[in-house]
């Protein structure tokens, strides 16, 4: 069950630079209804990783569901990413 949390909480943790599944992990609440109240408050959502978080894992050879696992993210988001800056898919982890 959900423990009830206040806007002010959710404002001061997304002033922070906190993104909708750390609010969550903060606040002890589900993803949703972090995503829920935001929008209720007119917050954009905050990207789950930089570019740079993303070129860093890159250039640890890890592939993109490792990327996405490491940065709380969906395959998909990385991959999109990914070819948007140019990075060449990792088949195999590099050891």
């Amino acid at each position: 069950m959900d423990v009830p949390f206040t806007d002010q909480q959710l404002i001061a943790l997304y002033k922070k630079g906190l993104n909708d599944p750390e609010i969550a992990e903060e606040l002890g609440v589900k993803r949703q209804a972090v995503k829920y109240r935001r929008k209720k408050l007119g917050l954009l959502r905050s990207r789950l990783f930089t570019d740079q978080q993303l070129i860093d894992l890159h250039e640890e050879g890890l592939t993109d569901w490792e990327k996405a696992e490491r940065l709380g993210a969906s395959e998909g988001a990385v991959f999109y990413h990914r070819k948007r800056l140019g990075l060449k898919p990792i088949r195999t982890r590099k050891r």
